[in-house]
Protein backbone atom coordinates (compact mmCIF):
# COMPACT_ATOMS: atom_id res chain seq x y z
CA UNK A 1 0.00 0.00 0.00
CA UNK A 2 1.11 3.89 -0.74
CA UNK A 3 1.54 5.51 2.10
CA UNK A 4 2.78 8.35 1.26
CA UNK A 5 1.02 11.51 0.99
CA UNK A 6 0.71 12.36 -2.48
CA UNK A 7 -2.09 12.64 -4.93
CA UNK A 8 -3.99 9.29 -5.41
CA UNK A 9 -2.09 7.47 -2.72
CA UNK A 10 -3.59 5.98 0.80
CA UNK A 11 -1.28 8.67 2.21
CA UNK A 12 -3.62 11.01 1.32
CA UNK A 13 -6.45 9.49 1.66
CA UNK A 14 -5.39 8.89 5.68
CA UNK A 15 -4.59 12.98 5.94
CA UNK A 16 -7.72 13.90 4.66
CA UNK A 17 -10.21 11.65 6.54
CA UNK A 18 -8.47 12.54 9.54
CA UNK A 19 -8.41 16.37 9.12
CA UNK A 20 -11.15 16.86 7.40
CA UNK A 21 -9.38 19.77 5.86
CA UNK A 22 -8.00 20.34 1.83
CA UNK A 23 -4.63 18.94 1.57
CA UNK A 24 -1.87 21.29 0.35
CA UNK A 25 -0.35 17.92 -1.57
CA UNK A 26 -3.05 17.71 -3.99
CA UNK A 27 -3.27 18.85 -7.31
CA UNK A 28 -6.46 19.31 -7.40
CA UNK A 29 -6.70 21.68 -3.89
CA UNK A 30 -3.16 23.50 -5.57
CA UNK A 31 -4.70 24.27 -8.88
CA UNK A 32 -8.05 25.45 -7.57
CA UNK A 33 -6.50 27.66 -5.25
CA UNK A 34 -4.09 29.14 -8.06
CA UNK A 35 -7.23 29.75 -11.04
CA UNK A 36 -8.68 31.57 -8.27
CA UNK A 37 -6.62 33.90 -7.94
CA UNK A 38 -5.16 33.81 -11.63
CA UNK A 39 -8.76 34.43 -12.65
CA UNK A 40 -9.42 37.15 -10.19
CA UNK A 41 -6.63 39.13 -11.08
CA UNK A 42 -7.33 38.75 -14.64
CA UNK A 43 -10.92 40.02 -14.03
CA UNK A 44 -9.66 43.04 -12.18
CA UNK A 45 -7.27 44.17 -14.93
CA UNK A 46 -10.05 44.23 -17.60
CA UNK A 47 -12.63 45.97 -15.00
CA UNK A 48 -9.62 48.45 -14.40
CA UNK A 49 -9.20 48.79 -18.04
CA UNK A 50 -13.06 49.20 -18.50
CA UNK A 51 -13.68 51.93 -15.63
CA UNK A 52 -15.28 49.41 -13.76
CA UNK A 53 -12.88 49.22 -11.22
CA UNK A 54 -10.13 52.14 -9.70
CA UNK A 55 -6.64 50.95 -10.44
CA UNK A 56 -5.81 51.47 -6.56
CA UNK A 57 -8.72 49.22 -5.54
CA UNK A 58 -7.42 46.28 -7.95
CA UNK A 59 -3.79 46.49 -6.65
CA UNK A 60 -5.07 46.52 -3.37
CA UNK A 61 -7.17 43.03 -3.89
CA UNK A 62 -4.35 41.16 -5.79
CA UNK A 63 -1.73 42.46 -2.88
CA UNK A 64 -4.08 40.81 -0.17
CA UNK A 65 -5.01 38.14 -2.72
CA UNK A 66 -1.02 37.40 -2.99
CA UNK A 67 -0.66 37.08 0.52
CA UNK A 68 -3.23 35.31 1.08
CA UNK A 69 -2.16 32.82 -1.31
CA UNK A 70 1.14 32.50 0.21
CA UNK A 71 0.28 32.06 3.86
CA UNK A 72 -2.10 28.62 2.77
CA UNK A 73 1.45 27.60 0.92
CA UNK A 74 3.20 28.57 3.80
CA UNK A 75 1.23 26.10 6.07
CA UNK A 76 -0.10 29.64 7.81
CA UNK A 77 -3.87 28.88 7.22
CA UNK A 78 -4.95 26.53 9.79
CA UNK A 79 -7.79 25.41 7.42
CA UNK A 80 -5.35 23.60 5.41
CA UNK A 81 -3.86 20.33 5.90
CA UNK A 82 0.35 21.02 4.60
CA UNK A 83 2.17 18.29 3.23
CA UNK A 84 4.77 17.76 5.80
CA UNK A 85 7.91 20.17 6.00
CA UNK A 86 6.99 20.85 2.45
CA UNK A 87 4.89 23.55 3.64
CA UNK A 88 6.98 26.08 4.29
CA UNK A 89 10.31 24.85 3.91
CA UNK A 90 10.38 22.27 1.21
CA UNK A 91 8.48 24.60 -1.10
CA UNK A 92 10.38 27.86 0.07
CA UNK A 93 14.02 26.00 -0.72
CA UNK A 94 12.48 24.75 -3.85
CA UNK A 95 11.82 28.78 -4.45
CA UNK A 96 15.07 29.83 -3.47
CA UNK A 97 16.97 27.42 -5.79
CA UNK A 98 14.72 27.77 -9.20
CA UNK A 99 13.71 31.46 -8.97
CA UNK A 100 16.98 32.29 -7.30
CA UNK A 101 17.55 35.45 -9.96
CA UNK A 102 14.19 36.49 -9.76
CA UNK A 103 14.05 37.13 -6.09
CA UNK A 104 14.61 40.05 -3.82
CA UNK A 105 17.25 39.12 -1.52
CA UNK A 106 17.92 39.04 1.69
CA UNK A 107 14.41 39.18 2.44
CA UNK A 108 13.95 35.66 0.34
CA UNK A 109 15.97 34.25 3.19
CA UNK A 110 12.71 34.35 5.23
CA UNK A 111 10.63 31.07 3.83
CA UNK A 112 7.15 33.01 4.28
CA UNK A 113 8.66 35.55 2.15
CA UNK A 114 9.93 33.42 -0.36
CA UNK A 115 7.11 32.09 -0.92
CA UNK A 116 5.24 35.56 -1.17
CA UNK A 117 7.79 36.28 -3.83
CA UNK A 118 6.99 33.57 -5.75
CA UNK A 119 3.03 34.33 -5.95
CA UNK A 120 4.11 37.45 -6.76
CA UNK A 121 5.98 36.58 -10.02
CA UNK A 122 2.47 34.48 -10.83
CA UNK A 123 0.53 37.36 -10.38
CA UNK A 124 3.24 39.28 -12.87
CA UNK A 125 2.94 36.67 -15.40
CA UNK A 126 -1.06 37.05 -15.58
CA UNK A 127 -0.38 40.85 -15.68
CA UNK A 128 2.04 40.28 -18.74
CA UNK A 129 -0.36 38.43 -20.40
CA UNK A 130 -3.65 40.22 -19.96
CA UNK A 131 -1.44 43.33 -21.09
CA UNK A 132 -1.06 40.93 -24.65
CA UNK A 133 -4.50 40.94 -25.42
CA UNK A 134 -6.70 43.89 -26.64
CA UNK A 135 -10.20 44.96 -24.39
CA UNK A 136 -12.37 43.45 -27.04
CA UNK A 137 -10.25 40.40 -27.53
CA UNK A 138 -12.09 36.78 -27.10
CA UNK A 139 -12.33 35.14 -23.91
CA UNK A 140 -11.57 31.78 -25.07
CA UNK A 141 -8.21 33.16 -26.11
CA UNK A 142 -7.66 34.67 -22.46
CA UNK A 143 -8.73 31.15 -21.37
CA UNK A 144 -6.48 29.05 -23.17
CA UNK A 145 -3.33 31.81 -22.21
CA UNK A 146 -4.47 31.85 -18.27
CA UNK A 147 -5.34 28.15 -18.45
CA UNK A 148 -1.64 27.58 -18.90
CA UNK A 149 -0.54 30.07 -16.78
CA UNK A 150 -2.40 28.47 -14.03
CA UNK A 151 -1.29 24.71 -14.99
CA UNK A 152 2.80 26.03 -14.83
CA UNK A 153 2.57 27.65 -11.20
CA UNK A 154 0.39 24.32 -9.95
CA UNK A 155 2.87 22.25 -10.92
CA UNK A 156 5.93 24.74 -9.50
CA UNK A 157 4.16 25.05 -6.13
CA UNK A 158 3.49 21.18 -6.12
CA UNK A 159 7.62 20.67 -6.25
CA UNK A 160 6.83 18.54 -9.80
CA UNK A 161 9.56 19.95 -12.04
CA UNK A 162 12.46 17.75 -10.18
CA UNK A 163 15.34 17.42 -12.62
CA UNK A 164 18.44 19.26 -11.46
CA UNK A 165 20.00 18.69 -15.15
CA UNK A 166 17.12 20.58 -16.43
CA UNK A 167 18.53 23.74 -14.30
CA UNK A 168 17.30 27.09 -15.27
CA UNK A 169 14.95 25.46 -18.04
CA UNK A 170 12.55 25.14 -15.60
CA UNK A 171 11.57 28.46 -15.20
CA UNK A 172 10.54 28.58 -18.83
CA UNK A 173 7.22 27.83 -18.27
CA UNK A 174 6.70 31.03 -16.10
CA UNK A 175 9.03 33.16 -17.90
CA UNK A 176 9.45 32.52 -21.89
CA UNK A 177 7.18 35.07 -23.89
CA UNK A 178 4.21 33.19 -24.82
CA UNK A 179 1.81 34.28 -27.83
CA UNK A 180 -1.90 34.76 -27.28
CA UNK A 181 -3.20 31.71 -27.46
CA UNK A 182 -6.08 31.12 -29.84
CA UNK A 183 -8.50 28.30 -30.04
CA UNK A 184 -6.09 25.88 -31.69
CA UNK A 185 -6.66 22.75 -30.21
CA UNK A 186 -4.55 21.85 -27.28
CA UNK A 187 -2.10 18.65 -27.59
CA UNK A 188 -2.95 18.07 -23.99
CA UNK A 189 -6.48 18.02 -24.18
CA UNK A 190 -8.33 14.75 -24.07
CA UNK A 191 -11.14 15.37 -25.91
CA UNK A 192 -8.54 16.61 -28.87
CA UNK A 193 -6.08 13.48 -28.55
CA UNK A 194 -8.79 11.13 -27.71
CA UNK A 195 -10.79 12.47 -31.33
CA UNK A 196 -6.94 12.07 -32.79
CA UNK A 197 -6.42 8.49 -32.02
CA UNK A 198 -10.07 7.42 -32.81
CA UNK A 199 -10.13 8.96 -36.03
CA UNK A 200 -6.23 7.42 -36.99
CA UNK A 201 -7.98 4.07 -35.71
CA UNK A 202 -11.32 4.34 -37.34
CA UNK A 203 -9.38 4.42 -40.93
CA UNK A 204 -6.84 1.46 -39.66
CA UNK A 205 -10.05 -0.67 -39.22
CA UNK A 206 -11.73 0.59 -42.61
CA UNK A 207 -7.88 -0.57 -43.93
CA UNK A 208 -7.98 -3.42 -42.53
CA UNK A 209 -11.51 -4.90 -43.65
CA UNK A 210 -10.17 -4.01 -47.13
CA UNK A 211 -6.86 -5.97 -46.46
CA UNK A 212 -9.10 -9.64 -45.60
CA UNK A 213 -10.83 -8.50 -48.82
CA UNK A 214 -8.18 -8.86 -50.78
CA UNK A 215 -8.08 -5.16 -51.82
CA UNK A 216 -5.47 -3.38 -49.12
CA UNK A 217 -2.15 -5.75 -49.17
CA UNK A 218 0.11 -2.94 -47.62
CA UNK A 219 -2.27 -2.51 -44.69
CA UNK A 220 0.48 -3.39 -42.06
CA UNK A 221 2.75 -0.94 -43.17
CA UNK A 222 -0.09 1.78 -43.37
CA UNK A 223 -0.47 0.76 -40.08
CA UNK A 224 3.09 1.51 -38.92
CA UNK A 225 3.13 4.76 -40.73
CA UNK A 226 0.33 6.81 -39.66
CA UNK A 227 0.50 5.33 -36.16
CA UNK A 228 4.25 7.07 -36.52
CA UNK A 229 2.83 10.06 -37.35
CA UNK A 230 0.40 10.28 -34.85
CA UNK A 231 2.91 9.95 -32.35
CA UNK A 232 5.19 12.63 -34.15
CA UNK A 233 2.29 14.97 -34.23
CA UNK A 234 1.43 14.10 -30.22
CA UNK A 235 5.64 15.02 -29.79
CA UNK A 236 4.88 17.88 -31.76
CA UNK A 237 6.96 17.12 -34.25
CA UNK A 238 6.43 18.72 -38.19
CA UNK A 239 4.24 20.82 -39.91
CA UNK A 240 0.94 19.44 -38.83
CA UNK A 241 1.56 20.40 -34.95
CA UNK A 242 1.45 24.05 -35.93
CA UNK A 243 -2.22 23.59 -36.46
CA UNK A 244 -2.23 22.79 -32.49
CA UNK A 245 -1.35 24.61 -29.35
CA UNK A 246 1.67 22.44 -28.67
CA UNK A 247 2.89 22.28 -24.84
CA UNK A 248 6.19 20.95 -23.16
CA UNK A 249 4.56 17.83 -22.49
CA UNK A 250 4.48 17.05 -26.11
CA UNK A 251 8.00 16.15 -26.53
CA UNK A 252 10.31 13.64 -26.40
CA UNK A 253 11.95 14.87 -22.96
CA UNK A 254 8.52 14.95 -21.16
CA UNK A 255 5.98 12.55 -22.89
CA UNK A 256 9.07 9.95 -24.23
CA UNK A 257 10.75 9.77 -21.07
CA UNK A 258 7.37 9.11 -19.56
CA UNK A 259 6.10 6.46 -21.32
CA UNK A 260 9.57 4.79 -21.50
CA UNK A 261 9.74 4.25 -17.82
CA UNK A 262 6.16 3.91 -17.71
CA UNK A 263 5.60 0.57 -19.96
CA UNK A 264 9.26 -0.30 -19.91
CA UNK A 265 10.58 0.32 -23.41
CA UNK A 266 13.96 0.50 -24.58
CA UNK A 267 13.98 4.03 -26.00
CA UNK A 268 11.99 7.25 -25.85
CA UNK A 269 12.67 8.62 -29.15
CA UNK A 270 9.62 6.60 -30.65
CA UNK A 271 7.61 5.60 -27.22
CA UNK A 272 4.04 6.93 -28.44
CA UNK A 273 4.44 5.57 -31.90
CA UNK A 274 4.96 2.45 -29.88
CA UNK A 275 2.38 2.74 -27.09
CA UNK A 276 0.11 3.74 -30.03
CA UNK A 277 0.73 0.96 -32.51
CA UNK A 278 0.60 -1.26 -29.39
CA UNK A 279 -3.34 0.07 -28.77
CA UNK A 280 -4.16 -0.46 -32.31
CA UNK A 281 -2.85 -4.28 -32.27
CA UNK A 282 -5.68 -4.31 -28.88
CA UNK A 283 -8.30 -2.64 -30.85
CA UNK A 284 -7.73 -5.53 -33.35
CA UNK A 285 -7.89 -8.16 -30.99
CA UNK A 286 -11.33 -6.91 -29.70
CA UNK A 287 -12.66 -6.85 -33.05
CA UNK A 288 -11.49 -10.55 -33.57
CA UNK A 289 -12.50 -11.90 -30.27
CA UNK A 290 -16.39 -9.77 -30.35
CA UNK A 291 -16.87 -11.64 -33.94
CA UNK A 292 -15.92 -15.00 -32.93
CA UNK A 293 -18.35 -14.48 -30.20
CA UNK A 294 -21.02 -13.04 -32.63
CA UNK A 295 -21.03 -9.58 -30.94
CA UNK A 296 -23.25 -6.82 -32.68
CA UNK A 297 -21.98 -4.41 -30.98
CA UNK A 298 -18.33 -3.79 -29.53
CA UNK A 299 -18.13 0.03 -30.03
CA UNK A 300 -18.12 0.51 -26.42
CA UNK A 301 -15.13 -1.99 -25.96
CA UNK A 302 -13.27 -0.05 -28.93
CA UNK A 303 -13.93 3.18 -26.82
CA UNK A 304 -12.56 2.10 -23.99
CA UNK A 305 -9.39 1.41 -25.89
CA UNK A 306 -8.93 4.50 -27.05
CA UNK A 307 -9.53 6.12 -23.53
CA UNK A 308 -7.15 4.10 -22.46
CA UNK A 309 -4.31 5.04 -25.07
CA UNK A 310 -5.65 8.49 -24.70
CA UNK A 311 -4.92 8.68 -21.06
CA UNK A 312 -1.44 6.30 -21.63
CA UNK A 313 -0.09 9.57 -24.08
CA UNK A 314 -1.14 11.92 -21.79
CA UNK A 315 0.57 10.81 -18.69
CA UNK A 316 -2.78 10.12 -16.60
CA UNK A 317 -3.51 7.11 -14.46
CA UNK A 318 -6.34 5.00 -15.57
CA UNK A 319 -8.24 2.69 -13.59
CA UNK A 320 -10.56 -0.02 -13.23
CA UNK A 321 -12.57 0.13 -10.15
CA UNK A 322 -11.01 -3.10 -9.30
CA UNK A 323 -7.56 -1.29 -9.88
CA UNK A 324 -8.42 1.68 -8.02
CA UNK A 325 -8.54 -0.70 -4.84
CA UNK A 326 -5.30 -2.54 -5.07
CA UNK A 327 -3.73 0.56 -5.54
CA UNK A 328 -2.17 -0.13 -9.39
CA UNK A 329 -1.21 2.99 -11.18
CA UNK A 330 -1.85 1.24 -14.70
CA UNK A 331 -4.57 -1.18 -15.35
CA UNK A 332 -2.41 -3.64 -16.84
CA UNK A 333 0.50 -4.38 -18.81
CA UNK A 334 1.16 -2.91 -22.00
CA UNK A 335 -0.59 -5.00 -24.95
CA UNK A 336 1.62 -7.20 -26.99
CA UNK A 337 3.27 -5.52 -30.42
CA UNK A 338 0.66 -6.58 -32.46
CA UNK A 339 2.60 -7.48 -35.81
CA UNK A 340 4.71 -10.01 -33.13
CA UNK A 341 2.71 -13.87 -32.67
CA UNK A 342 1.93 -14.10 -28.94
CA UNK A 343 2.56 -17.87 -27.38
CA UNK A 344 1.05 -20.41 -28.50
CA UNK A 345 0.19 -18.13 -31.88
CA UNK A 346 2.65 -19.25 -33.69
CA UNK A 347 1.22 -21.20 -36.14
Amino acid sequence: MDTSTKSGSSGLYLANANSGKPYLGDPQVIGGLTRQLVGASATRVREVASGTLGRAAAIAADKAAVLDLADILAGKNANYETAGDWNPHGLASFVRRILAAHLHKPAADDDVDAIRQAVAILLRDVYKHMGQFAPTADTADIVYTLEAVAGDFTEFFLGLPRDDDVGEALLEPMTREREPVTAKPPLTSVDVVSELIRAAFAKAIARRGDYFAGNAPEAAAQDVADMRALGELLEGKGDVADEYTVQLWNSVEQMGEYLKEAYGLQSADHAAFTVLLAYLGEVYKVIDGAEKRGLDDFRWMIDGVIEMATFAVLGLPWETDDEAVSDEKYPREPPAYPFDPEEGDEQ
